[in-house]
């Protein structure tokens, strides 16, 4: 059984990125924002959540203190707003 990945970003570009890159060693699950990602961890266990810093309403830091005591031995991992740009750049003129 693969672990279960949850990636947190508002746009959905980055999201479809980052579950190509990951879904042959993860179950990967999508959540547009902090409070959506609330609502799947609720649905069941997430073994590594990966969020963007900057998110309207609740940003990534809010989203892993919100989590921090409720899940202690879930791998967390904000992504780095600077990389975006690379990502996106790398993601556009990848083959998949």
């Amino acid at each position: 059984m693969k672990p279960r990945l949850l990636i947190v970003d508002d746009e959905p570009d980055i999201l479809d990125f980052l579950e190509r890159v990951f879904r042959t060693d993860f179950e990967v699950v999508r959540a547009s924002g902090g409070h959506d990602a609330l609502k799947l961890l609720e649905s069941g266990p997430v073994d590594v959540l990966i969020t963007d810093q900057k998110m309207p309403r609740m940003t990534g830091l809010e989203l892993l203190e919100a989590i921090r005591d409720r899940f202690p031995d879930m791998i967390r991992a904000p992504t780095c707003p600077r990389s975006r740009r690379r990502w996106r750049r790398w993601a556009s003129t990848s083959t998949w």
